[in-house]
C-alpha cells in the first residue's frame, strides 16, 4: 500500500484560549493515521488531544521550554487505524494559553498497530531549522513516513531537501512530510525568515 497525504487542516489563535475543536474538511477513510502538531505559549503541561471517532491521541513528542525568548512549546500526537466518517480534533489545555498553533494531517498507507518507529526534537536559534537527525534501519515495508513540524519565532520560508510542505499557518509555522524508501538518516528541516528561536520535531512512522 502506498503512503499518501489524504487531507490536512490548521487552526491558530492569538488567545488567550483554553482549547478548540478543529473540523477536518473531508470525511476520513478507515485505517489511516492522524498526526497533530500543537504549538503554544504559556503552560508547562502538554494539552490533551482526542476526537469523537478515535478517542485520545498518543503523545509522540513533547518539548516544553520556558527559558528562552520565544518561550514556546510544541507537542506531536497521533492516532492510528482511524475510523471513517466526518471528524473534529479537540485540543484541551488546563489553563489559558496564547499563540495556539494546530496543524493536522491524515495519511494512508501506515501500519494499523504501533506505527511510531521513533521521534526526535530540537530547540535552537537561527534561520536554519532542524529536528536533529535519526538513522533508521527498518523504515517500513517497503516505505515509511517522515513527518516534521516547527514552531518558530518568524515565518517559515521553505522546507528542507526531500520534504513536501503540507501547510504554513497564519502564525507562520509549518509542517511537512517525506515518503522514505531508504534507511536514513532522516531529519525534518525548514528555513525561517529571521535569525531567531524555534522548536522543531520529527516523527517517523512505519509503512504498511
Amino acid at each position: 500500500m502506498s503512503i499518501s497525504l489524504s487531507q490536512h487542516a490548521v487552526f491558530t489563535s492569538a488567545g488567550p484560549i483554553s482549547g478548540t475543536s478543529v473540523l477536518l474538511p473531508q470525511s476520513q477513510s478507515s485505517g489511516g493515521l492522524n498526526v497533530v502538531s500543537v504549538g503554544w505559549i504559556g503552560q508547562d503541561i502538554a494539552p490533551v488531544v482526542f476526537d469523537v471517532n478515535n478517542g485520545p491521541y498518543v503523545t509522540a513528542l513533547t518539548f516544553v521550554d520556558f527559558d528562552s525568548v520565544l518561550n514556546a512549546s510544541q507537542a506531536l500526537f497521533y492516532v492510528p487505524n482511524i475510523k471513517s466518517g466526518t471528524n473534529s480534533v479537540t485540543i484541551s489545555f488546563l489553563s489559558p494559553i496564547i499563540n495556539l498553533d494546530v496543524k493536522i494531517a491524515e495519511f494512508s498507507g501506515i501500519v494499523a498497530k504501533n506505527p511510531l518507529i521513533t521521534g526526535q526534537h530540537q530547540y535552537g536559534k537561527g534561520t536554519a531549522i532542524s529536528s536533529g537527525g535519526q538513522y533508521i534501519d527498518d523504515i517500513g515495508n517497503p516505505k515509511g513516513l517522515v513527518y516534521g513540524a516547527c514552531y518558530c519565532g518568524s515565518p517559515v520560508l521553505a522546507t528542507g531537501v526531500g520534504l513536501t510542505l503540507i501547510d504554513t499557518t497564519p502564525l507562520g509555522n509549518a509542517h511537512a512530510y517525506q515518503v522514505a524508501t531508504n534507511r536514513g538518516p532522516f531529519a525534518a528541516t525548514f528555513k525561517q525568515s529571521l535569525f531567531t528561536e524555534y522548536v522543531c520535531q520529527m516523527a517517523i512512522f512505519k509503512g504498511a
